[in-house]
């Protein structure tokens, strides 16, 4: 039974992961519950941020299942990529952020 509890963790997240990025897709078209700060530049750099996560935990799911510990390897090195800023990322904040102080 232990041996399926990593499956059905990692199932879990990826349900999380392809939600979290329908929510976001829902409230981005038409810009219904973005801030006016948020230009359309942030948002596909949010978009792009979270997009690939739902691969990248179903990969490290399914090697979990044939090794364990190299599933929750695979999954721990994604956690990187939300550190480091993605192409408009940048930009985007340095932007709203002049837009929300007047600057």
């Amino acid at each position: 039974m232990d041996d399926h509890r990593g499956i059905f963790y990692g199932a879990t997240y990826v349900v999380a992961a392809i939600l979290f990025n329908v929510i976001w897709e829902y409230a981005r078209h038409g810009r219904r519950l973005l801030t006016s700060t948020t230009d359309d530049d942030t948002a596909r750099a949010i978009s792009r941020r979270f997009r690939p996560a739902p691969f990248w935990i179903v990969v490290g799911t399914a090697l979990g299942a044939i090794h364990p510990v190299v599933g929750l390897v695979v999954v721990i090195a994604f956690i990187p990529f939300y550190w480091l800023p993605i192409r408009g990322e940048v930009g985007s904040i340095k932007r709203t952020r002049e837009q929300s102080h007047g600057g």
